[in-house]
């Protein structure tokens, strides 16, 4: 407020204002409630005053003048600090929720092999995971299991649980998988990623490259893709080759040579190499235990009547 209201105010409290200050000081109350405000506690703080109020005079004027300037910095100072603090405990809480709420969708369930072969998926879909494999997914205590999985090294088995109006995806590295309620292996060797359908119905997209056209898989379909190839390569194989790590016997029920071959290159790193159109048009049937190779060419052998040596890289048929 100017300092010449606060002059005509103690002017006034002191009794020496004329007619004409009178009905100003009261057109301004009338019309100011500020002034109306600072003429009330001016009246307070004079009427406290010990001293004579007979005569006006400056010394009056600066004390009530700056006791209204310590009152008004008084309660500003302490409307600030409660103000201060109260934000500041807003701002703690906001932080302090930010922070869970972040942590909270960004929390990662990490699974590998050495911890749990089986794991059950919060929507009830289970993954068989192979002797490398590591997958991951997120668990949101707000938001829950998105029905996402990301499949980070090595090969595992999914079966997936089906919900109306909500797909399943898998995160692989070279594109992602859109499942509709169903069983695939997914391997991943060389930077290349191999799906295999067992059953349902699966679509391919998000490719690591563009320009590659999404793809629907049906039951034996099986798809390779990596980075440096122009396109995904698309075959019918049997889908039990697939899932040949899962199995501690080896049953093959109807195998083609074919299905034999890929068995010894995929799982022991050996070529098949067998001379002889009849036998390449055979189809074998038995069983052995999957993790002694001898014992399968033993039995195989026994099926084909005919002699099997194992080499270094390879199995030859004489």
């Amino acid at each position: 407020m100017k300092n010449t209201n606060w002059e005509i105010i103690a002017k006034n409290l002191a009794g020496e204002t004329t007619k004409e200050e009178d009905a100003m000081i009261t057109k301004m109350r009338n019309e100011d409630l500020k002034f109306d405000l600072a003429y009330l506690d001016s009246k307070k703080i004079w009427n406290t005053l010990n001293k004579p109020k007979y005569s006006f005079n400056r010394k009056r004027i600066v004390f009530i003048r700056d006791q209204k300037i310590k009152q008004a910095k008084s309660q500003y100072a302490k409307r600030f600090i409660a103000k201060a603090i109260q934000y500041a405990a807003v701002v703690v809480g906001l932080l302090v929720a930010v922070l869970f709420t972040y942590n909270d969708l960004n929390s990662e369930v990490v699974y590998t092999a050495d911890n749990s072969k089986n794991v059950v998926l919060p929507d009830g879909s289970t993954i068989i995971l192979n002797n490398d494999a590591i997958i991951s997914y997120n668990n949101s205590l707000i938001m829950g299991f998105d029905r996402k999985v990301k499949i980070i090294e090595g090969s595992a088995y999914f079966s997936i649980a089906k919900q109306q109006g909500e797909n399943f995806v898998v995160n692989t590295k070279n594109y992602d998988i859109e499942v509709f309620g169903t069983k695939f292996n997914v391997s991943n060797d060389d930077d290349i990623t191999t799906i295999t359908l067992d059953e349902g119905k699966v679509r391919l997209c998000e490719y690591s490259a563009v320009g590659i056209d999404n793809i629907t898989m049906l039951p034996g379909d099986e798809v390779s893709y990596g980075v440096h190839m122009p396109q995904p390569v698309l075959c019918k194989v049997n889908s039990n080759v697939s899932k040949y790590w899962m199995k501690s016997r080896l049953e093959f029920d109807q195998y083609s040579i074919e299905d034999l071959k890929e068995i010894f290159k995929k799982y022991y790193n050996k070529e098949l190499i067998l001379d002889g159109t009849d036998i390449q048009m055979s189809k074998v049937g038995g069983s052995a235990p999957t993790d002694d190779v001898e014992l399968i060419v033993k039995a195989l052998s026994k099926i084909f009547k005919r002699e099997l040596i194992i080499r270094k890289d390879s199995i030859i048929l004489k």
